[in-house]
């Protein structure tokens, strides 16, 4: 089976779990973008070469409890000195042999990402997978400095994040679990990448960095291939 961004991440020398949000690609090659805060112990920066597995909803179909993804190796700044952070992102990168393409078209030269000011002005349609929820859609809503979101009950400050409240039935855009899932604009296909999922609020809205400041961060561009 292939592994696909929306499948589930396992880190079991840390009990973490989180979800695969796009491939991407660097100099070092191809690489699986996720949350710093999946892919490290609480209160602790992540530590080069973890291990990461992926549960595959493909493989789940055919009874493989797991398949092995990669190991870690780039991350954001989170700083639980100072409660502050620009980035929660991560790199893994990636061993498996199978990996299918980012979703809707993801990563295309020709689809490009969303500039965050286009996203606010237009209240943006966009959608997501999240291992947890699976696909859910919602609405680019609000601008926010986050200052006590939570990563492993350390309070810490995001400032320039964006909000998406759901559009479904459910009221429900993402929850624990989802952490590290792509939002990518509804409707047109290939579809333009928004932002990264890190946090949701006891409203289930979801709080995304826009994806071009993640990309920056990570020297890397998402993933045209596969």
């Amino acid at each position: 089976p292939r592994v696909r961004p929306g499948d589930k991440l396992v880190l079991r020398s840390l009990g973490r779990s989180g979800t695969l949000g796009a491939f991407v690609r660097t100099a070092d090659g191809v690489h699986a973008l996720t949350c710093e805060h999946v892919v490290s112990a609480p209160g602790e920066k992540p530590r080069r070469g973890t291990k990461v597995a992926c549960r595959s909803r493909a493989a789940d179909t055919r009874g493989v409890r797991s398949i092995s993804l990669g190991e870690v190796t780039h991350w954001g700044d989170i700083d639980y000195r100072t409660a502050t952070a620009t980035v929660d992102a991560a790199l893994i990168r990636v061993t498996a042999r199978r990996i299918a393409a980012n979703p809707h078209g993801v990563g295309r030269t020709t689809a490009g990402s969303v500039p965050e000011a286009e996203a606010l002005n237009r209240l943006l349609s966009v959608q997501k997978f999240g291992a947890t929820t699976g696909l859910t859609r919602g609405t680019i809503n609000g601008y926010f400095n986050l200052k006590n979101h939570l990563i492993d009950g350390f309070p810490c400050r995001i400032n320039g994040v964006l909000a998406v409240e759901s559009s479904d039935a459910s009221g429900i855009f993402c929850d624990a679990g989802d952490s590290g899932s792509v939002v990518w604009e509804h409707g047109p296909v290939p579809a333009r990448a928004v932002g990264l999922l890190i946090a949701d609020s006891f409203m289930h809205r979801g709080y995304l960095l826009p994806i071009d400041r993640v990309l920056t961060s990570m020297g890397a561009v998402l993933e045209s291939e596969y």
